[in-house]
């Protein structure tokens, strides 16, 4: 992944956007590692709890994006709520927003996230048994066509 991130929008915005990339997801790889390895449970919650905060960030900052990066100095307020999400305090800021956003959120709503989750799994599910179907049939035909021909 390079550090260089192009986009139209200014210069500063390409700079700022592969910092904050870089800073998530290069830097701090050491206390993720040493978070699994550990016999305590705690740090790993702590990062479920960081890259739960940042899939839904990032989710939201995809429909979102077009608009904010217009603002000035977003890209430098991305990095310090990004920073803030991973700082190494009891209390830091995905610990912050996933109880008092996400997980209530989450448990008001976890059936019908259930039903929505399964339902997309079993459409899935019958989707990739309708290619395996049709591959087997093209992979038959081929064999058919190229027995036929010789």
């Amino acid at each position: 992944m390079s550090l260089i991130h192009v986009h139209i929008h200014g210069p500063y915005r390409t700079v700022l956007t592969g910092m904050c990339k870089r800073s998530t997801k290069h830097v701090f790889v050491l206390p993720r590692i040493k978070a699994i390895e550990s016999a305590t449970k705690d740090d790993d919650t702590k990062w479920l709890t960081y890259w739960v905060v940042y899939g839904v960030f990032s989710v939201a900052e995809f429909f979102a994006d077009i608009f904010l990066s217009w603002f000035p100095f977003y890209y430098i307020g991305k990095c310090a709520f990004l920073v803030w999400c991973m700082a190494p305090t009891p209390s830091n800021g995905s610990v912050q927003i996933y109880n008092r956003i996400i997980r209530p959120f989450f448990l008001k709503n976890e059936a019908k996230i259930d039903d929505v989750v399964n339902n997309i799994k079993d459409k899935a599910s019958e989707a990739a048994d309708k290619f395996k179907d049709e591959a087997k049939k093209a992979t038959a035909n081929l064999i058919f066509e190229e027995k036929k021909s010789s």
